[in-house]
């Protein structure tokens, strides 16, 4: 069954996320990604006759806690539909769109850590926290994650949940421990180094003069972006304190304006409440901390989803004496008024053109090898309906991975691309068994990534399981 057959939507509390058809060269040779296993998570799926209600849990994010252990983020929901919705009406949707836009009635919900072995079992559960209720904070690019620090007794494991901008920590047993009041009013990446004896918790963010009265998706779109006092801090776990990176925005704009160039070479002015700062998960083969660095060239930079503009990215290493040698990567977002999407690639050089009204809603960075390392870029947009507007709760997406060999991008490939997804499930794929990829879930592995899939059999075509594809990049 080919993964087109079975989605093109996906839904998240309302938000309909819309599949991009674009056109990108096919990859040659060899598959790009090859499937590796098959996780079937064994979390009950209960519905109640009586009221209408299902309880359902679903993986949110996943990181490989051993060679046959993860440990997973997931969500807990008791719900059902609005009683007044239209039967005809979802069956219709379902059949013909892949989603159903019925209102849905949440009636509990929660964020919890569970340890799932290599096939899904679980064999540890956390109780769902009164505090931790939703996922995403408003600010674009900010997910809760689950963290994994086994050496420490004071926290082994943990939830970063930015909405409540906490560290939720937990024991061997998944019993909860405590919480720490994160610092920060915007939580980006976080970061987690081991130096033999104890873990350092890095979060990146920002903290500013005055907090910003946010409280929803849509006062994170208006917010007009300040310049931040902070951009993350330092939690060293065994003895619960915080310090501030050493990072000195005064210093580091000019340095960044310094270097910026456009997709056409010329110079550009950077929108000091733009930079936005992220980790690399992991260090490089010479024990360095890598980050990426973006930036806006804007003449009108008052939200950070809606402007015309360019977002510029930059590498540098971080150090405690602050970062280190910075370098332009050639690669660009530049959003602008369109309805499309588009393209360029040119000698290692990437320009991707988007609506004017877009974000990045998930951004992850990696080492790959020697003077190698791959972004995945989770590109939220908006394109205007027949009136003029937008749509409040419907976004298209473009994920996409691109590998640098240094400063050029050896390689852009779209990971919602059915050429490239359907080639890389045949491995699991075996039998009367088939696995349909939907969406990336997080990177895994040095080279292996989780997607949300549904699997099935032949001899049920119309019944499918959710399920979770470990994917390995050849790179």
């Amino acid at each position: 069954m080919q993964r087109s057959d079975v989605l093109r939507r996906a839904s998240l509390r309302g938000i309909v996320i819309l599949s991009v058809v674009l056109a990108l060269p096919a990859a040659a040779g060899e598959p790009v990604l090859v499937g590796k296993e098959l996780l079937v998570p064994s979390f009950p799926h209960t519905v109640s006759p009586a009221t209408g209600e299902t309880k359902d849990w679903k993986i949110l994010r996943l990181t490989r806690a051993g060679e046959k252990r993860y440990l997973a983020l997931v969500e807990y929901s008791r719900w059902r539909l609005d009683r007044w919705a239209d039967k005809d009406r979802m069956a219709r949707e379902r059949e013909q769109e892949g989603v159903v836009t019925a209102k849905m009635e949440v009636r509990e919900g929660g964020l919890t850590l569970a340890i799932l072995t290599d096939r899904g079992k679980i064999t540890q559960q956390a109780a769902v926290r009164p505090e931790a209720q939703d996922s995403l904070s408003p600010y674009p690019g900010s997910h809760s994650l689950p963290l994994l620090m086994e050496q420490s007794e004071r926290c082994p494991y943990a939830i970063l949940h930015p909405f409540s901008s906490s560290l939720l920590c937990y024991d061997y047993q998944l019993a909860f421990k405590e919480k720490h009041d994160i610092p920060l009013h915007e939580i980006g990446t976080p970061r987690v180094t081991f130096d033999g004896v104890a873990h350092t918790l890095w979060i990146f963010g920002k903290r500013y003069a005055q907090r910003p009265e946010v409280r929803s998706f849509e006062d994170a779109y208006r917010m007009v972006p300040q310049g931040a006092e902070a951009y993350g801090v330092r939690f060293r776990v065994q003895d619960a304190s915080w310090e501030p990176l050493p990072i000195d925005g005064a210093l580091l704009l000019p340095e960044l304006e310094r270097l910026a160039r456009s997709p056409g070479g010329g110079r550009v002015r950077l929108a000091p409440a733009s930079v936005q700062i992220t980790p690399f998960r992991d260090m490089d083969e010479a024990g360095e901390f890598g980050v990426l660095i973006e930036a806006v060239a804007s003449e009108r930079f008052q939200s950070p989803v809606a402007f015309a503009g360019t977002r510029h990215f930059f590498r540098s290493r971080l150090s405690a004496e602050g970062l280190g040698t910075i370098e332009q990567l050639p690669f660009w977002i530049v959003q602008e008024e369109r309805d499309d999407v588009r393209i360029h690639e040119d000698g290692g050089t990437t320009v991707v053109h988007l609506s004017g009204f877009a974000k990045i809603q998930d951004l992850q960075v990696f080492v790959l090898a020697e003077r190698r390392f791959g972004v995945v870029l989770d590109l939220w947009f908006k394109v205007r309906q027949s009136d003029g507007t937008y749509h409040p709760n419907r976004w298209s997406s473009l994920p996409l991975l691109a590998v640098f060999a240094g400063t050029s991008v050896a390689r852009l490939v779209r990971l919602d691309d059915d050429t490239v997804l359907d080639a890389a499930v045949r491995p699991l794929s075996r039998g009367n068994r088939w696995v349909a990829p939907v969406k990336l879930v997080d990177r895994v592995g040095k080279y292996d990534f989780a997607f949300w899939a549904l699997c099935g059999s032949a001899q049920h075509p119309r019944q499918s399981d959710r399920c979770l594809a470990i994917m390995t990049l050849r790179d």
